[in-house]
């Protein structure tokens, strides 16, 4: 009984095998055909240590450059954690919430307003029904 596996993995695992037969069948015929002499290789070329120093200070300076600006741009400081007394804290609490905390309080004013402009039409429209119901009691008197 085979497990069900998946028909892209399945797809995959022959190809891969498939691919490797291939690779194992030139490697033998290549064999065959030169007589076990060993393949062509080109000498490795001598690298200059100046080459690889270069190399080195090059990469050291990307990634230094890098880092800085990652930090630069991702670690600001914020009201919570700064303990510098260069940064005047209050200055900075204005800056960072003076607009959303301006925001806040137009909304209550609007959501004020609206509450009182609905409690008027309420208490309007029970005026209205009250002046109704004492002309209506005043033309059917009671008994």
């Amino acid at each position: 009984m085979s497990p069900q596996l998946p028909l892209k993995f399945l797809i995959l695992l022959g190809s891969a095998s498939i691919y490797g037969l291939n690779k194992l069948l030139d490697n033998l015929e290549h064999k065959t055909i030169a007589h076990h002499s060993p393949p062509l290789q080109s000498p490795p070329r001598p690298y200059s240590k100046s080459r690889l120093g270069t190399a080195a200070v090059a990469a050291t300076g990307l990634f230094s450059a890098g880092y800085w600006l990652y930090t630069h741009y991702s670690h600001r400081p914020s009201p919570g954690i700064s303990t510098s007394t260069s940064i005047n804290t209050t200055a900075f609490y204005q800056d960072q919430h003076s607009t959303r905390e301006a925001k806040w309080r137009k909304e209550a004013d609007l959501l004020r307003q609206k509450d009182l402009q609905q409690e008027k039409a309420v208490q309007q429209r029970l005026m209205k029904s009250h002046t109704l119901m004492e002309q209506v009691a005043s033309h059917h008197p009671e008994p």
